[in-house]
């Protein structure tokens, strides 16, 4: 039986609390990773993202964090929520410690919904809650405020907060404070979702892998002598040899300039996590003078590899530059942009008999492409100057393309045009993507 290993970050009284729910799974295994500052979720995650098949965060405060940084991803990780058996078990436990009834409370994080939830349902109308509900995280500081004012101003006479940082602070200023910890039953739920997408994750990571690499001139152009591109050959295949090496590959040259490197999905995903294509692509334009073309396509059987690898060199084909793209197992494609991002679009919710006959003048692959650009630069309004940019394309195809779209009701002129500018007027267009 293959075990998940699950890597836990939070307060280390946060971490001892999940960790007593966590003992009753025997297939996953749990590195905890206690913090005492925020800041320090970032060296944990970046020393042991290898380590981990998913990460479980304490609370939505450090989930949020990692998010916003960029040091994990949505399907990477998650959080146990806070419900009201959470709420309500803080209060029961405040009211014993205090030796009274509480008649008001300052509290944050709980979203509003649940704390009116939890009101009606367990019958605590009579209690006024001032709350600091938000999105993502806020600063310790502002959160600490927020209970001190409510304190001071004698609305309150008890904080209940879900931060240890804010726990501390509280009581080192005399305010009866209280933590309000996930509930049993959410951190059990939690642990079961992550176990299932990291078996899931596993099982893809071993799907296959095709790399296929088109070298470009000057290295076959029939001018250069016959020695020169076949040590220039030579090279690149040196070059291409080590990196299969990398990815536990099996290196097939194909002629004419075309190279295969089989592997698995979990290979690649980690050459792409290290930069190692942008590397790749480097060293042979410097050591080799030869400009590489990188197509990646995963698939279930090897024959599905071969079909999406092929996809993506036809897809790279039409870019600019020396461009990477990947077609995963259901037909998405996606742009590596640079070292850090990359954007992805989906072929195949454009090609519905309807759609397809709407958009024939067009086609699925572009529209998908235009979809996933707009949304990548944030920019809903757009010229047929930024469509022929984006989709490499000259002026006038940008235009017939856009046009198509108003016709299918994707877009919209946003002006008649645009008369401060010298020369033909622009038409600006709306997509409703």
């Amino acid at each position: 039986m293959v075990k998940i290993i699950l890597g836990l970050i939070g307060p280390q009284d946060s971490v001892k609390n999940i960790l007593e729910t966590a003992a009753s799974f025997t297939d996953v295994t749990i590195y905890s990773y206690p913090y005492s500052d925020r800041s320090d979720i970032d060296d944990i995650i970046r020393k042991h993202a290898g380590e981990v098949d998913q990460w479980m965060f304490s609370g939505q405060v450090p989930y949020y964090y990692a998010l916003d940084q960029g040091l994990i991803k949505k399907e990477e990780g998650t959080y146990p929520p806070l419900y009201g058996a959470s709420l309500l078990g803080t209060i029961v436990e405040a009211s014993y410690a205090l030796k009274e009834v509480l008649r008001s409370i300052s509290i944050d994080t709980i979203n509003e919904k649940e704390l009116e939830t939890t009101r009606r349902h367990f019958s605590l109308n009579d209690l006024q809650v001032h709350a600091l509900p938000y999105e993502a995280y806020l600063p310790n500081e502002e959160i600490i405020e927020h209970h001190v004012t409510c304190y001071e101003s004698g609305k309150t006479n008890v904080a209940f907060t879900c931060i240890s940082a804010v726990q501390i602070a509280l009581k080192e200023k005399g305010i009866p404070t209280f933590r309000i910890y996930p509930s049993h039953l959410s951190v059990y739920f939690t642990i079961q979702l992550l176990r299932e997408r990291g078996t899931s994750s596993l099982y893809q990571r071993s799907q296959m892998a095709l790399i296929g690499i088109e070298a470009s001139s000057p290295m076959f152009e029939t001018t250069n002598p016959y020695h020169t591109w076949k040590y220039r050959e030579l090279d690149v295949k040196r070059l291409l040899l080590k990196m299969s090496d990398q990815v536990n590959g099996s290196f097939v040259p194909g002629g004419s300039g075309y190279y295969s490197v089989y592997t698995t999905r979990g290979e690649i995903e980690r050459l792409i996590k290290g930069q190692e294509f942008f590397q790749l692509q480097k060293s042979a334009e410097a050591i080799c003078g030869v400009k590489l073309r990188i197509g990646v396509g995963y698939g279930i059987t090897a024959m599905d590899a071969e079909e999406h690898v092929q996809q993506a060199l036809q897809v790279a084909r039409e870019e600019e530059g020396q461009p990477i793209v990947l077609v995963n197992d259901v037909g998405n494609i996606t742009h590596l942009v640079d070292k850090v991002d990359t954007f992805t679009y989906e072929v195949a919710k454009w090609t519905s008999p309807e759609r397809k006959e709407q958009l024939k003048d067009v086609g699925p692959m572009t529209v998908a492409k235009l979809e996933a650009l707009s949304k990548f630069y944030r920019q809903e309004e757009v010229t047929a100057q930024d469509v022929t940019k984006w989709l490499s394309t000259s002026e006038r195809n940008a235009r017939r393309i856009l046009a198509c779209l108003e016709d299918s009701n994707i877009a919209t002129k946003a002006n008649d045009n645009d008369r401060g500018q010298r020369g033909r007027p622009r038409n600006i267009y709306k997509l409703h993507f």
